[in-house]
């Protein structure tokens, strides 16, 4: 199993609890880096063969915001 993400410390903790994993820190926010994960799966795993993709961007607020429906289309990565 191959498991991606931004965080590096998150994705050393994931590897502690189960060494089999292939980490590799990207953010799939970022066009390059998307790119660039690709490339380095067609060259170190083309045997891959299902992706589960579960991104997500989370964005607290509450729907009585003022600035709700403005808020909802802004990205934020943290």
């Amino acid at each position: 199993m191959i498991i991606c993400g931004r965080r590096e410390v998150a994705l050393n903790e994931a590897k502690e609890k189960l060494p089999s994993l292939i980490t590799k820190v990207c953010s799939l926010s970022i066009d390059t880096e998307r790119e660039l994960l690709f490339k380095w799966i067609t060259e170190n795993h083309n045997d891959l063969n299902v992706l589960i993709n579960n991104a997500s961007i989370q964005q607290w607020m509450s729907i009585t915001d003022p600035d709700f429906f403005q808020r909802a289309k802004e990205r934020n990565y943290h």
